[in-house]
């Protein structure tokens, strides 16, 4: 993928293995679901991001990476300590993090002004006074959608979705969402979700009932469209139980994305 979300996934699907078999520090991994986290991310290099960095990037050398992986796969069919995985986990996002630097790299033509609808642009403008970098990832998003070349969906769902997180970090942040009376830490998380965010933000403007509902159910719907095909990609046992993101499942992202962003940022009225 020439935006290198996928790449970007994987090293923070490594650098969280990594951290993992840290903690057993020189033992022997025997766990079952220790081994098997491992596979699938294997998996996953192997039959999507591998093919993704080849459609793009053509002559780009991965023997290496490939090799690494392959180490790595090899620790899970015996009882290998802890310590050679994250020797080969370090290998592995040592060379990803220099293929990502490529990704990210490339040039591409920016979708000119004129065919980006009306209703987009305002919001864009409306995000360039707030958050340029919200407005990039947003502006990269429609790029995407845009490209007749791209065969993966992926990397525009995330970029609406970061464009979300950026605003929402800027207006709720961590810890004066987490000082209000009465917040609960989710289960599994180390900060506020989106919704948490949301409702902060909603109710700092005293607004409640319908309104604060259809903000934070857009965010709802957001956060479990886009955790459920990253989800797949970590949880699935072959590639015929891969589920990614369709240009229609990214379309639907962008709208609600879009009507959130315009409730956050009470940009009032922007034309269809």
């Amino acid at each position: 993928m020439a935006d290198g979300t996928s790449i970007f996934l994987l090293i923070n699907d490594a650098e969280v293995l990594q951290k993992n078999f840290r903690l057993l520090k020189n033992q022997q991994v025997s766990s079952k679901s220790a081994r098997s986290a491992v596979q699938e991310f294997t998996q996953q290099y192997f039959s999507h991001v591998r093919m993704e960095c080849l459609q793009s990037y053509g002559a780009v050398d991965l023997a290496a990476l490939d090799g690494e992986f392959q180490d790595l796969l090899r620790c899970t069919q015996v009882r290998s300590r802890a310590s050679k995985y994250v020797a080969s986990l370090k290998s592995i996002l040592r060379m990803a993090r220099e293929l990502h630097i490529v990704a990210v790299t490339v040039v591409k033509p920016p979708v000119p002004a004129d065919k980006i609808p009306d209703r987009e642009q305002r919001l864009i403008d409306a995000l360039n006074r707030f958050s340029p970098t919200a407005a990039l990832s947003f502006r990269q998003g429609l790029q995407d959608l845009n490209d007749p070349t791209r065969v993966s969906w992926r990397g525009p769902a995330v970029e609406f979705r970061e464009s979300l997180r950026e605003v929402l970090d800027q207006l709720a942040p961590d810890k004066e969402v987490m000082a209000v009376p009465g917040y609960k830490q989710e289960k599994d998380l180390a900060g506020p979700t989106m919704k948490q965010k949301a409702i902060f933000i909603l109710r700092s403007r005293q607004k409640t009932g319908p309104q604060m509902k259809s903000v934070t159910d857009n965010v709802d719907v957001i956060e479990e469209r886009i955790g459920g095909f990253v989800r797949s990609v970590y949880q699935r046992s072959s590639t015929a139980t891969h589920v990614a993101p369709t240009k229609l499942e990214a379309n639907l992202i962008r709208e609600y994305v879009s009507i959130a962003l315009m409730e956050l940022l009470e940009i009032t009225h922007i034309p269809k």
